[in-house]
């Protein structure tokens, strides 16, 4: 088979905005479209595969997986939890807080290293595996 296309896409159990951790990969079938395809292989909606799937991708082929779904969890529920202290302290008439409460840049700075934290996670995962 002839593909002009630098990777290609696959459907193989995940799915994508899973929120949980219970999509299951269907090895068998990516099995047969490693065999078939010689390109590399991206998995879409990876944020509902389980971690033991994950870190045996690369022996089918795949060289690129998404978890926007498992960041923007992350991000949401921080600025939730940052939004309600900020709710709190207001509903307290608390007019002249220390800045200490309310420093937006430490705020975003946070929110970004959590997210630096997930992705290393990932990747990690895969390289312990060896590859």
């Amino acid at each position: 088979m002839i593909l002009f296309i630098d990777s290609y896409a696959v459907s193989v159990g995940s799915i994508h905005g899973c929120k949980n951790k219970c999509k299951k990969i269907d090895f068998k079938l990516l099995e047969k479209i490693h065999n078939e395809v010689d390109k590399p292989l991206v998995i879409h909606g990876s944020s509902g595969v389980v971690d033991d799937d994950l870190k045996v991708l690369y022996q089918y082929g795949v060289v690129k997986v998404n978890i926007e779904t498992e960041l923007r969890m992350i991000y949401k529920i921080e600025n939730m939890m940052i939004r309600r202290i900020w709710e709190s302290l207001l509903s307290m008439e608390v007019y002249l807080m220390p800045t200490i409460f309310w420093r937006p840049m430490e705020i975003v700075e946070r929110l970004r290293l959590i997210m630096v934290f997930l992705i290393m996670k990932k990747v990690l995962l895969i390289l312990v595996t060896g590859k």
